[in-house]
């Protein structure tokens, strides 16, 4: 019995066949074809931009490590399967297995803010998920109407105030003269007083 030892296996192994034969040339083996399988790893979601703008196609990328096999991919929102817009590529890396990358363009709306974006990759018996991607989207379009209205509330409270500071001016205006008259009609009384007292005389 004869025994071959591969003393490093790597990908670049992968699928290089293999035959048996006896040194008199009487016998011959199957062919064997040399499988080489390379575990999943780590599954990466790029990129994780900080805020979304709504209306805007959307692309997420979702890669693992170079494996083999390919591993399939799930996409989740909120836990639930998307299964529209999604593409896959691969690349095959000769000494380290094929890197696999799933690709998901989405248009997002504001009220799509705090949900969670998910991507798994399985591969034969393991499942890796990436880190949860909560999205956070902007609308221009309210972002500017928003501004108008503040600016628009800013106007009319300066305005009501305006107004207002010049009705208690008015009102304020409209009582003096009746407050000097009454004075006036007091000291008038006082000095007409004088001269119907007996006791009063005019200095020379």
């Amino acid at each position: 019995m004869y025994n071959l030892t591969i003393p490093s296996v790597s990908f670049s192994n992968h699928e290089q066949t293999y035959r048996c034969a006896s040194e008199s040339g009487g016998y011959v083996s199957r062919l064997l074809t040399l499988q080489v399988y390379v575990p999943l790893a780590r599954t990466l979601m790029t990129p994780r931009p900080a805020v979304i703008q709504a209306g805007v196609p959307t692309t997420l990328y979702c890669e693992s490590n170079p494996t083999y096999p390919p591993p399939t991919f799930i996409w989740t929102i909120n836990n639930k399967t998307i299964t529209t817009g999604i593409n896959i590529t691969t690349e095959i890396l000769p000494d380290s297995g094929i890197v696999t990358r799933s690709v998901l363009a989405r248009q997002f709306t504001e009220a799509d803010t705090g949900q969670k974006v998910v991507c798994s990759a399985t591969n034969g018996d393991e499942t890796v998920t990436s880190r949860v991607f909560e999205i956070t989207v902007f609308d221009p379009e309210h972002q500017v109407m928003g501004t108008v209205f503040g600016a628009i509330v800013a106007v009319v409270g300066v305005l009501v105030m305006v107004a207002l500071a010049a009705w208690f001016y008015y009102k304020r205006m409209k009582r003096q003269p009746r407050i000097e008259k009454r004075k006036g009609t007091h000291e008038h009384g006082n000095y007409r007083g004088q001269f119907d007292n007996p006791s009063f005389s005019l200095p020379n």
